[in-house]
C-alpha cells in the first residue's frame, strides 16, 4: 500500500483544523473551560476515520499499521495537538479579556 499524495494529506490537515476550530468555537459560545481532550488517532478504526476522511484508500492506509502509516499517524497526532493547543490558548485569552 503506497502513501497518500500530498494533496490528500493536506485535505486531512484542513479537516483536522476545521474540526478543532468547531470544538473551540462551541466552547467560546458557552464561555466554558476548555479541557484538552485530543483524540488518540492510533486507536481509531476505519469507521472513526470516516467522519474526517471519506476516501476509502486514505482510510485504509491510515489503519494499515505499516511503518509509513505509523509515521504519518504520529505526525497527524502532533498536528492535531498543536491545533488543539492553539484553540485552547485562544479561548483562554478571550475568557481572560471577558473577565
Amino acid at each position: 500500500m503506497s502513501a497518500p499524495k500530498v494533496d490528500k494529506i493536506s485535505e486531512l490537515l484542513t479537516a483536522f483544523k476545521l474540526s478543532s476550530a468547531r470544538r473551540g468555537g462551541s466552547c467560546r459560545r458557552q464561555h466554558s473551560a476548555y479541557a484538552l481532550d485530543t483524540p488518540h488517532l492510533a486507536s481509531w478504526d476505519s469507521l472513526d476515520w470516516y467522519e474526517i476522511v471519506q476516501e476509502w484508500e486514505l482510510r485504509d492506509f491510515l489503519v494499515s499499521g505499516t511503518a509509513e502509516a505509523n509515521l504519518l499517524m504520529r505526525s497527524l497526532q502532533s498536528c492535531l495537538q498543536w491545533y488543539e493547543k492553539a484553540d485552547i490558548d485562544e479561548v483562554l485569552e478571550i475568557m481572560r479579556i471577558i473577565n
